[in-house]
């Protein structure tokens, strides 16, 4: 009998220890929920009624005040969340205050009303918290779990949608959960898959280089992801690099972590974009160089506001989700190819591949050198897949 009575407190105890781990994603949960309940099952065969329900109530209340504290998440999202106030990390400057707390409280409330669509047990620890900064190899671009959420994709008349329509119809779409590349992809990281696998982009088999000259648009054949036509160190995003050159970097990341890598949807890359808002912005409709890298010439009164070549990958503030420069700096190519209007468009977040016009793929966010309306969240441009350009580069994604 006393054998049994062990087993039972430790079964008790290993209970305890469980869930307060899933309740805190911390080892002091597991700590204080196995001794606590064992603590408490021990007393109950003792007879000590009192101290039983004691022990039970202390664990139960320390394991509660640890709820939310589990995986680091990236700074930008807690500060966010905690205190409803965000500070651009480039600048100082304050954002609106309790803005990004409501934008994370949309984003959660989002992601558990999908995951009960798609039959998902919300919360079910089946992958990583929402928000949760990993990567899969010293060298690998660093990821961000973005939670499964719904969204209106495009633009409403009310909106400032395109003229041609390309950001019309607006609808209603369902994302599931997914990682996306905290940065763009960094020219130190392109740099080590061409070292990999002797890689000879688009660009340098003698397509030469999209870029933005004097005279205006043009190939500039000498120019690639080693020399876009301005200064770039390892942490700048790489440029100069077409679709085709984007696919080949995600196969190898793949190839290398054993990880499916791949590019984002464009559906996913405007969820990702808003992070629960329905402004032009993540941040609001209005835009300024102190908040994203972009042609702001023509309505800044700074004419040297605009920087005519790429800056860091970590520069400015991140978005609630925790992504730097969803807006700017490079366009980003996504999986899906041209598609002239949102008719006929799959509402699931998956890549639109079918039916495509021409050898034409979707580029998204804007770039160096885009003016404001081009890094508008609902935004869209596309480009031929074997096309580099110095102001387009790419974001990893990851199931």
């Amino acid at each position: 009998m006393a054998a049994l009575r062990w087993i039972a407190i430790l079964l008790a105890a290993a209970f305890g220890a469980y869930f307060g781990y899933r309740l805190t994603d911390v080892w002091v949960g597991i700590v204080v929920g196995g001794v606590g309940v064992g603590l408490a099952a021990y007393k109950v065969f003792a007879g000590d009624w009192l101290i039983a329900a004691i022990s039970l109530v202390a664990s139960c209340a320390i394991v509660f005040q640890f709820i939310g504290n589990g995986p680091v998440r990236d700074d930008a999202l807690a500060k966010g969340a905690n205190t409803g106030l965000a500070v651009n990390e480039g600048t100082g400057e304050k954002l609106e205050p309790g803005m990004m707390a409501q934008i994370a409280k949309v984003v959660g409330e989002q992601a558990e009303k999908a995951e009960k669509a798609m039959g998902v047990k919300h919360g079910s620890g089946a992958d990583r918290p929402a928000g949760t900064v990993f990567k899969d190899c010293p060298t690998c671009p660093e990821l961000v779990s973005v939670p499964a959420g719904e969204f209106l994709m495009g633009s409403s008349p009310t909106q400032g949608g395109a003229a041609d329509g390309r950001e019309s119809p607006q609808h209603k779409v369902l994302v599931r959960g997914f990682a996306a590349g905290r940065f763009a992809v960094t020219r130190g990281q392109f740099a080590e898959f061409v070292k990999a696998t002797n890689q000879q982009t688009d660009a340098e088999r003698g397509g030469g280089c999209f870029a933005l000259l004097t005279s205006g648009w043009g190939i500039q054949a000498q120019w690639n992801w080693r020399n876009p036509g301005f200064k770039q160190t390892d942490d700048h995003p790489a440029v100069c690099v077409s679709w085709n050159d984007a696919r080949a970097y995600v196969s190898w990341l793949s190839s290398s972590t054993g990880h499916k890598y791949r590019l984002l949807t464009e559906a996913e890359r405007e969820y990702a974009t808003r992070a629960g808002g329905t402004t032009a912005y993540w941040w609001g409709d209005s835009i300024s160089p102190e908040q994203a890298n972009y042609n702001a010439s023509a309505t800044h009164a700074d004419k040297a506001a605009w920087r005519k070549a790429t800056v860091p990958v970590n520069q400015f503030a991140a978005n609630p989700l925790g992504l730097y420069q969803v807006h700017g700096n490079v366009w980003e190519w996504v999986q899906d190819c041209q598609h002239n209007t949102y008719d006929q468009a799959p509402s699931n977040g998956s890549a639109w591949a079918e039916k495509c016009v021409g050898n034409k793929r979707m580029m998204r966010g804007g770039g160096w050198v885009s003016e404001a309306a081009g890094l508008r969240s609902a935004n869209r441009a596309w480009f031929a897949a074997d096309l580099p350009s110095h102001g387009g580069g790419f974001r990893v994604a990851r199931d």
